[in-house]
């Protein structure tokens, strides 16, 4: 009987362990379920946000491209202004020979104006 007695108070304590560890499991996957959800908001903040980024990116790449666009625009305007300027003037070489001056200055600008663009393409292949 003693045996028995023991044997029953065992498999009590053993089934209190039992509940006691389901419970303690029920609440970690709980746990683990709602740490899951927040990972999830978490990845699709992420994304959201990167697709927002890329296209600002995006956008002000364009805008960049227009404003080089107008930019190059005027200075060939200008740079053919210029040149007819100078053919109608009628004035000594000595004077033309110092005018070739800006034109090494609209040079080194347009080489500039390149290496944007340059740096706007890299840019660009980075996002």
């Amino acid at each position: 009987k003693l045996l028995l007695k023991e044997s029953l108070e065992n498999v009590h304590v053993l089934e209190e362990k039992i509940k006691s560890k389901k419970w303690e499991k029920e609440v970690l996957v709980q746990k683990m379920t709602a740490t899951e959800q927040k990972k999830e908001k978490a990845e699709r903040k992420l994304a959201v946000a990167i697709q927002d980024i890329q296209q600002k990116v995006g956008f002000n790449n364009l805008l960049l491209e227009k404003k080089l666009e107008t930019i190059n625009q005027d200075l060939e305007t200008t740079h053919a202004a210029l040149r007819e300027i100078i053919n109608s003037s009628n004035l000594p070489p000595e004077v033309i020979g110092n005018l070739n001056t800006i034109e090494d200055v609209t040079a080194k600008k347009q080489r500039e104006i390149e290496e944007e663009q340059d740096k706007s393409v890299k840019l660009r292949k980075c996002y």
